[in-house]
């Protein structure tokens, strides 16, 4: 009986610890696109401003 609640515990662990990375994956790949428009944007400026 105690194993079972042991792996369950487990189980959930990895759950937890799963979501929280697919999250922490979620934000970073949306950190991503919100750079590369950004810097799209800034180069954008650079070229015109510059000139």
């Amino acid at each position: 009986m105690a194993n079972l609640v042991g792996a369950v515990l487990v189980g959930q662990r990895w759950v937890l610890a799963g979501d929280v990375s697919s999250r922490v994956g979620a934000i970073r790949s949306l950190v991503d696109s919100a750079r590369y428009r950004f810097g799209a944007i800034d180069t954008v400026c650079y070229l015109y401003c510059g000139m």
